[in-house]
């Protein structure tokens, strides 16, 4: 039986059997990985600087990262990993994708050394002031989460380059949704 002759006594004929997204093909979502990662460490970076690192008087009073210039410096970076994540997922060049992928190890790295550089002071500062009863100091999670959103964001350069969207949008257009090796370059 074929599909004119069924048309014609009124019977409907599914074309397709799989429903397709067609908005974006299944290469072009596998692109946007990176940016989604850049995008939560980011997030993770900005959320840990505004979250508490250290508390006095056994909780009472929360010390957050956002009071000193390396809360805010730490903050401000989340910002721009967030701006640069979503940037990247819009398909917007940013430059070769070995460029960026060398950038985002070396901001996650940065970020992950400072923040163990500020909890190892906050856990010395913690033991040193541990003498008096009346402060009661002990560590935050505020640097446990920006550690782990710097961790994650060297982690992300370790994503292989197909994977890294850096073409432009008209080139993404003019090639139905797919980006070859020669426009990341």
């Amino acid at each position: 039986m074929s599909v004119s002759s069924s048309a014609a006594r009124g019977e409907s004929v599914a074309v397709h059997d799989i429903v397709v997204n067609e908005s974006r093909s299944r290469a072009s979502r596998r692109r946007s990985t990176p940016a989604l990662l850049i995008v939560f460490s980011g997030l993770g970076i900005a959320i840990g600087a505004c979250l508490p690192w250290m508390y006095y008087f056994a909780g009472l009073v929360p010390l957050r990262g956002v009071i000193g210039l390396n809360g805010r410096l730490l903050l401000s970076a989340g910002a721009v990993c967030v701006a640069l994540g979503v940037m990247l997922g819009r398909g917007i060049r940013l430059g070769p994708a070995t460029l960026l992928r060398r950038v985002t190890a070396a901001l996650g790295v940065v970020i992950t050394c400072v923040a163990v550089w500020l909890l190892i002071g906050v856990w010395e500062l913690a033991r040193a002031r541990g003498e008096s009863a009346m402060l009661a100091l002990r560590p935050g999670p505020g640097l446990f989460v920006v550690g782990l959103g710097g961790v994650l964001l060297a982690f992300t350069a370790c994503i292989p380059e197909r994977y890294w969207n850096c073409g432009s949008r008209d080139a993404r257009e003019s090639t139905g949704g797919r980006l070859s090796a020669r426009n990341c370059s």
